[in-house]
């Protein structure tokens, strides 16, 4: 078997990836002409690419607007598909479940809550971190203030909390008990942590699906530990240099510079 593992995928037919710290390093906002023109050579060459995040559908559009119409987009960990315009499935979170979750969040001193929903962000009061985070709210084109989880229309998506005292914390602390209860829970950085009805790898499945393919015709990139669905779901997985080592450990392809991954990606399909 060859790096690229040749055998386990003989046609590729769909490509995943994370964002942020995968195909946007962290000091950068803006994604490559180099990532587009990749893009654009798989669609030639009939292999889909789906961003996976778990930013907003509004987000990855402006992020990937030169080639949006190409593209696949997995939003919210999984939460969310979409095409042209077009939702493809969605797992929302049980209604009361995500007003459970909220309200526990909320009633930490040391978490601070964002929900995901309908296309919008919901904060509650005296969100003073979120507030202020205006590089992580910019992802979003709609932030709205809710005094309480009942107001927030439409399906929940994604229920997160910036963890002042980092995630790893509250995972330890809350974690099993929403998992126990039907909650996917995921640490995402260093200081949040999500719950969803989804994960990035139900989110490939469901995109497999629609598609008409195997998982073993997919490839994945990620960095991180929400990463690892999507990873353990993919025909091959390729993990950042830059991921935990618990991750490089786990998974032998690794990636210094996603381009550059892409880019041997594309010659395995002719390119």
């Amino acid at each position: 078997m060859g790096p690229l593992g040749r055998k386990e995928i003989p046609m590729l037919k769909l490509i995943l990836s994370d964002i942020d710290g995968t195909l946007l390093p962290f000091d950068r906002q803006a994604l490559s002409g180099e990532l587009f023109e990749l893009i654009r050579a798989f669609h030639r060459r009939g292999v889909a690419f789906c961003p996976s995040s778990g930013r907003q559908y509004s987000s990855l559009r402006r992020l990937f607007e030169p080639v949006e119409d190409l593209v696949y987009f997995m939003c919210e960990n999984g939460g969310g598909l979409y095409h042209q315009g077009r939702t493809l499935s969605t797992r929302p979170l049980p209604r009361a479940l995500a007003e459970e979750i909220i309200t526990q969040l909320y009633a930490r001193p040391d978490c601070e809550v964002l929900i995901s929903a309908g296309g919008t962000l919901y904060i509650l009061p005296a969100q003073r971190h979120i507030q202020n985070n205006t590089v992580y709210l910019s992802v979003s084109s709609m932030v709205h203030l809710a005094q309480s989880p009942r107001e927030i229309p439409g399906e929940i998506l994604r229920v997160s909390a910036y963890c002042h005292e980092g995630s790893a914390k509250v995972e330890a602390e809350i974690g099993e008990e929403w998992r126990r209860r039907g909650a996917r829970v995921a640490v995402s950085t260093q200081n949040w942590i999500d719950f969803t009805a989804s994960t990035k790898g139900t989110g490939l499945l469901d995109l497999c699906g629609v598609l008409g393919i195997e998982a073993k015709e997919t490839a994945a990139l990620g960095d991180n530990f929400n990463d690892l669905p999507l990873l353990e779901a993919a025909g091959r997985a390729y993990v950042m240099e830059t991921a935990p080592q618990a991750m490089l450990d786990r998974f032998p392809l690794h990636c210094r510079r996603a381009e550059d991954t892409l880019r041997l990606l594309l010659e395995e399909c002719g390119g």
